[in-house]
């Protein structure tokens, strides 16, 4: 049987990196009255891709960044970077049997700002993982 990482403890190692790497704070949801900036993640495909030696796994996650309000884009601009920053720092697992194969930046999907002023950058990232090797007997 393979052990594979769960969806909660995928997300809170994401979470884990982004506060490790930026000063902002990272949830799973949009908290209520949360001032910004801060960041959110969310998980839309998990998929399994494994090979004929590997058991593998995709996850594709969006990175959610909400700043300030303001009529300029450069706070923006440099949380959108301070995060990129971040994914190139490997994810890393208490499992030793779980390695990170790709961890790529897709690109920024949306930028846009919100009827409250403040701006809201989409980044999507996919992240590839090892569960182990398969092995014939």
């Amino acid at each position: 049987m393979i052990k594979k990482i769960g969806i909660v403890d995928f997300i809170k190692i994401v979470q884990d990196l982004i506060e490790k790497n930026t000063l902002l704070r990272a949830y799973d949801y949009v908290p209520v009255d949360e001032k910004p900036p801060f960041a959110y993640v969310e998980l839309y495909d998990k998929r399994a891709e494994n090979t004929k030696s590997m058991w593998g796994e995709v996850f594709n996650i969006l990175v959610h960044i909400v700043s300030e309000e303001s009529n300029s884009k450069v706070e923006m601009y440099e949380l959108i970077t301070e995060v990129e920053e971040a994914f190139t720092d490997e994810l890393r697992f208490e499992d030793n049997n779980i390695s990170v194969i790709r961890q790529d930046e897709i690109g920024l999907q949306s930028l846009e700002q919100e009827e409250t002023g403040s701006w809201h950058a989409i980044l999507e990232f996919e992240i590839k993982l090892c569960y182990g090797f398969k092995v014939k007997i």
